[in-house]
Parts: structure tokens; sequence; C-alpha cells
């Protein structure tokens, strides 16, 4: 890129795109590697819905799913199947993504030990499962699989999108449709174009925000993962477990799953946009005599958001994606 091309009248702006540029490259390495210590949390959990299964004697994810499903009441039975739809759709999905889901669900015969919080357990894994996914779909991207990543970002948005509408939650503007769909559209959008500072400085605070919502998932899946180590553990032939009723070993679990679950939801709260703009402050902080002429404020950011909150990923079409 010229400077004196694009930004004859301001050196300033040229920098300030590159500083911009240059952080964004950063923040989507660290993306990168997040979502490769997802994925390796996912096959652990995978390893140990196999071992569930067999002891179990189901000889498939189906046969777990239907009998998961038989442990829910109505309204929960059918957010679980929709969830679990969505995550079959293998032209988007991986495989360990319903498996996952399966596996978390299926501790302690289904939900018995977050009696009262199906619907919740269910809404965190499905947040969580989206996320993940959509973190390699970005994975590939910032790898340089432009296409491939797009493609995959894109069918995730649109899924969850499906799912909470399905929900009644897209009318309602719930905050858990509203932080997954309002940053997935944004990085999609990010991904279609490449403009203005305004928009540089919009996109690395989306990207940002997405990072920090991706260290959260990846500390979900690490509990996620205990949790599972714990069923096994209960569950196996030591001496110490001779003789615990299915009961007895719900409530091994039940303290452990509850401080994860409401673990995760306070520190995904705590991810607001006067802290993630507080981070980018920082990261500008350590550049001396930057351009800032051109930069958008907080509130001018969130008017960003809230527009690409309204679009629908399937109108989004990435460069050189069409």
């Amino acid at each position: 890129m010229s400077s004196n091309l694009f930004f004859p009248d301001n050196r300033g702006r040229y920098d300030r795109v590159q500083q911009l540029s240059n952080n964004i490259g950063t923040v989507k390495g660290l993306c990168a590697q997040s979502y490769t210590r997802i994925s390796t949390q996912a096959g652990h959990i995978d390893e140990i819905r196999d071992k569930m299964m067999k002891k179990s004697g189901f000889k498939t994810i189906q046969e777990l799913s239907d009998s998961i499903a038989a442990t829910l009441p109505d309204s929960e039975r059918d957010q679980y199947l929709n969830l679990m739809k969505a995550l079959q759709d293998t032209d988007v999905f991986l495989g360990n993504a319903s498996s996952v889901l399966t596996c978390v669900l299926g501790i302690a015969g289904g939900l018995r030990f977050f009696t009262g919080n199906a619907r919740l357990v269910i809404s965190v894994c499905g947040e969580g499962i989206f996320r993940a996914e959509f973190a390699r779909g970005f994975k590939l991207f910032a790898t340089g699989q432009l296409q491939e990543g797009t493609r995959v970002m894109r069918g995730v948005a649109r899924w969850a999108r499906q799912h909470y509408q399905f929900l009644g939650e897209l009318t309602s503007k719930t905050a858990r449709a509203v932080r997954v769909l309002r940053i997935f559209n944004t990085v999609l959008e990010f991904v279609a174009k490449w403009a203005a500072i305004h928009d540089f400085f919009c996109d690395r605070f989306s990207v940002q925000m997405q990072f920090d919502q991706f260290k959260q998932t990846e500390a979900l899946y690490t509990a996620w993962y205990a949790m599972a180590s714990s069923y096994d553990t209960v569950n196996s032939d030591d001496d110490d477990n001779i003789g615990l009723t299915p009961e007895q070993k719900a409530k091994i679990l039940n303290k452990q799953g509850q401080t994860y679950m409401n673990d995760h939801e306070k520190n995904l709260a705590s991810i607001t946009d006067a802290v993630v703009w507080e981070e980018c402050a920082t990261y500008d902080r350590l550049t001396a005599g930057v351009y800032h002429g051109d930069d958008p404020n907080l509130a001018e950011v969130q008017r960003f958001l809230a527009e690409q909150a309204q679009k629908n990923p399937d109108e989004i079409t990435a460069a050189g994606t069409k």
C-alpha cells in the first residue's frame, strides 16, 4: 500500500491504518491459537463420550441422543433437538460438535444434576459450541484458507440465527442471542471488506471482542472436559465407587457442574464494550505519535456493531467468495 496513493494529504492516516491492520493480524493469530486449544479439549471430551457410550450400552450417538431427549421436558426437548439438527449439518460443523453436546448432557443421565435449569444448560452448550465452531472457521480464514473459513463462519452464523429464532430469542433481543450474533455478524462484515480508518477501528474492536469470547470458550471446554473426567472417575470400578447409587454419583458432579456454569456466565458477562474498548486503547498507547483524528468514539463503534447485528449473515459475501 502506498501512503501517497491512498493518503496523499496525511501520512498519519496511512500509519494508523497500518497499525490497526497489524493489530488485527496479531489478534487473528491469537484467535487461531485459541481454536487449537478448544479443539484439543473437544478431542478429549470425545474420547470420554466413547467410554460413556460403551459402558452404557449405546452403539451410536443417535441412541445416546434419544436417551438424553427422553429425560427432558417437552420445551427443553424441542430446544435440544433443534440444536442437534443444526450440529448434524456436516457441511458446516465437525462431527465432534454433536459429540461434545451429547457427552456434556449425557453426564449423570442427562440433566438430573442441573434440576430446574435444563434450558439454561442447553443454552450454554449451544452458545459454547456455536462459538467454538465459528472459531474453527476464523482460524481457517486467519491462516489463509479464506473461502473455506468464510463458508464455515457463515454457516455457523446462519444456524445460530435459525436456532435463536426457533427459541423466540431474536425478537426479544435476549442477551445470549445478541452476544453470539452481534459479534458473528460483525466479524463476517470484517471478512467482507477492507476500508477506511473508521472501519478498521471497528473491525479491530470486534475481532478483539471475539478473541476475548474465544478465551472464555476455551475455559468452558476445559471445564466440560474436567466434568467429563469426573464422570469417568465416579463411574469407574474403583473400590471408592462401589455401592454408589446414580443419585449419589450425580450429587458428586452437581457442585462442580454448577460452579463451571456460573463461572462461565459471569466471565462472559464481564466482556463488555467498555472493557474491550480499554483493551484496544491500551494497545494504541504502546505506539507514540499515532494519528487519532479519524478514530470513532465508543458510541460510534457501538452503533456500527448494532447495525451489523441486524444483518442476515446470508447477505454478507466476502470478497472473492461470490
